[in-house]
């Protein structure tokens, strides 16, 4: 009795945290329903040196191309780092550059995890200081 009341809680305890390994509602919403021009979200993440800022953008992937479509792909995720330095313009060079598609929201929870991003860091441009205009062009 002993394992089986300590199997059931640890179930019970993996599968709350996995809930907070989420996007917070309000982003989720905003990533799988938001309009085409606004529904990128985005995550300031832990560079690879003191001199970088490292960003981490997502958003649903707009594509004619019969690649994507097959392949059923929605959501783009741009991983890139920009030195400290760069002041807010169009001209910052990007470093470090990493690109994936993915064709479901479960997908993008596996990625960063993979790559050590928490969902909870995301938020919307407009209220983490994202260097750029807000284009999609990552």
């Amino acid at each position: 009795m002993n394992g089986a009341l300590k199997n059931w809680l640890n179930k019970v305890i993996s599968q709350g945290e996995k809930q907070n390994e989420h996007f917070p509602e309000q982003l989720l919403d905003r990533l799988v329903n938001g309009p085409s021009d606004d529904n990128m979200i985005v995550a300031r993440a832990v560079a690879t040196s003191n001199r970088f800022s490292k960003w981490v953008v997502i958003y649903q992937k707009e594509s004619n191309d019969i690649k994507d479509r097959y392949f059923k792909l929605k959501y783009t995720i741009h991983e890139f780092e920009i030195p400290n330095s760069a002041t807010h313009s169009e001209n910052i060079s990007k470093v470090n550059k990493r690109t994936w598609y993915v064709r479901k929201e479960e997908e993008i929870y596996e990625l960063l995890s993979r790559i050590g991003i928490h969902p909870g860091n995301f938020s919307l441009p407009s209220m983490s200081n994202y260097p750029f205009k807000v284009d999609k062009v990552a």
